[in-house]
């Protein structure tokens, strides 16, 4: 079915903020014809990027029509303007949407997908770029020939703000022909700029999504509680890390908390059956915050996570595992008692 008539997603409360380039040549030349695939992307602030993801998104060679959809949020450097030459230049295939106010990340992201018309839609970070012309063409027929899946992705090359080549993600013991809904709650290994999903399959997003330090996996989590991920085992897109992101920007302390929120909120949304795994993980990620504070020097903090990691075990994993999460747990309780630096041995699987 076509999403000419109405967006998947209701728009971000309080208007989306947009300027009346929604309503340019471009939006009407478009609305003559119905996508196959929408490419959602998102932008702030990335002058020295966008060109490269546009152009990526133009050497699609597909058997169906695309548009693509860009969400700038406010930039206050050349990436409108960048995105702006496109769109004039593509009035058929670019939209822009430019925005009065900042929305902020995750606003802007809901926004950009209610504007997304196809049958499906194709995420892309505008700092990432594709490296595939077939990309869509393919992820579109693997979703064709399995219609249980709610979405597919695949594998991206990691580089850095300079191109360096970092390595390849998913790593290859997390590469699986099939997610379901615990492997995406156990480990994000979903390269954002590869996903490609069927418009609908997540109807709206709930209040405490735009809460989340980690709204990309809450996501495909929610993407996940509709129907399974597959997975192409190939290099099609690259993703870029950079100092200057706000993720990068934030201190490994605060990422592991991030997953803490992450498991607590999600909890209430897959619900019991999911319980064991949610605590298991919870405690995993305490585990970690333990060890980043015990290598900073701070005893105290160390002392309390390791205290929360044993607290969040679950009965099942004390008793399996070959005792490791037992023995951890014991070292974690002779560590409040005896010295801090016990904390350095607990030994959660991961």
């Amino acid at each position: 079915m076509c999403g000419c008539d109405s967006g998947p997603i209701p728009d971000a409360e309080g208007g989306n903020g947009n300027s009346e380039r929604d309503e340019s040549a471009a939006t009407k030349t478009m609305n003559a014809t119905c996508p196959r695939v929408s490419v959602c992307m998102m932008t702030w602030n990335l002058e020295k990027y966008a060109a490269e993801a546009v152009e990526g998104v133009l050497r699609q060679k597909t058997d169906f029509p695309l548009e693509l959809v860009i969400g700038d949020d406010g930039s206050t450097d050349r990436t409108v303007e960048v995105c702006s030459a496109y769109a004039r230049a593509h009035p058929g295939k670019i939209r822009l949407l430019v925005r009065d106010k900042k929305l902020g990340q995750l606003r802007n992201f809901a926004d950009t997908l209610a504007h997304c018309r196809g049958e499906y839609i194709a995420l892309l970070d505008g700092d990432d770029h594709w490296t595939s012309s077939d990309k869509l063409q393919r992820q579109v027929k693997l979703l064709e020939d399995q219609r249980s899946c709610a979405a597919c992705f695949s594998r991206a090359l990691v580089v850095d703000e300079k191109g360096n080549r970092l390595g390849v993600m998913p790593e290859p013991r997390d590469r699986k022909a099939y997610l379901c809904l615990a492997d995406v709650l156990r480990k994000n290994t979903i390269p954002t700029s590869t996903v490609v999903f069927r418009n609908g399959a997540v109807a709206r997003f709930p209040d405490w999504y735009f809460s989340l330090g980690y709204h990309d996996w809450a996501f495909f989590v929610m993407l996940a509680n509709v129907g399974p991920w597959a997975f192409l085992d190939e290099d099609m897109s690259v993703y870029r890390i950079r100092s200057d992101s706000l993720f990068q920007g934030r201190g490994m302390l605060q990422r592991f908390q991030w997953q803490v929120d992450f498991y607590g909120t999600i909890s209430d949304y897959v619900g019991p059956a999911y319980g064991h795994l949610i605590r298991e993980m919870t405690a995993v990620s305490y585990h970690h915050m333990a060890i980043e504070c015990f290598e900073k020097g701070d005893l105290r903090r160390a002392q309390k996570y390791s205290w929360e990691c044993a607290r969040h075990l679950p009965l099942r994993s004390l008793l399996n595992r070959r005792g490791i999460l037992l023995g951890a747990l014991h070292r974690v309780l002779v560590s409040l008692i005896r010295r801090p630096a016990c904390v350095r041995s607990i030994g959660v699987d991961e």
